[in-house]
C-alpha cells in the first residue's frame, strides 16, 4: 500500500510518497511507535491498482501508518523483553490519525 500526503516542510508545502512497509523504523532495542508524520493536510492510502481511501483534515492532522498493531509495540503490562526482529509480520496496516501530538519529556511537555 502506498501513502501520499502534503505535508509543510519547513515553510514549503510538499506532496510525500512511500510505501507502508518503510515507514517503521527497527533501528531501536525495543519496538516502539514509529513514522509520525505532522503538519499533514491530506493522506491518501492507495492499493497498486490505486484503490483506497483520503482523509482531509480540516486542520492540519499527524498520522503514523505502519504494519505493526499498539499491541505488538508494547504488549502492556508483561513487558516482554522483545526487538523489532521478534514482532509478527502483519499485511494489516494501523492508521493512526492524530490532531495534535505533544513531544515527551522536556519542561514544556
Amino acid at each position: 500500500m502506498k501513502i501520499t500526503g502534503i505535508e509543510i516542510l519547513r515553510h514549503f508545502l510538499g506532496v510525500y510518497s512511500d510505501l507502508v512497509e518503510n515507514q517503521y523504523f527497527d533501528g531501536y532495542v525495543r519496538p516502539q511507535e514509529s513514522g509520525n508524520k505532522t503538519d499533514v493536510r491530506w493522506i491518501r492510502l492507495t492499493d497498486s491498482l490505486g484503490s483506497g481511501v483520503e482523509i482531509t483534515g480540516l486542520q492540519p492532522l499527524n498520522f503514523s501508518s505502519i504494519n505493526h498493531s499498539a499491541e505488538d509495540l508494547d504488549p502492556g503490562s508483561t513487558k516482554k523483553q522483545q526487538h523489532p526482529a521478534d514482532l509478527p509480520k502483519r499485511k494489516n496496516i494501523y492508521l493512526i490519525l492524530d490532531w495534535n501530538q505533544r513531544g515527551l519529556g522536556g519542561d514544556d511537555s
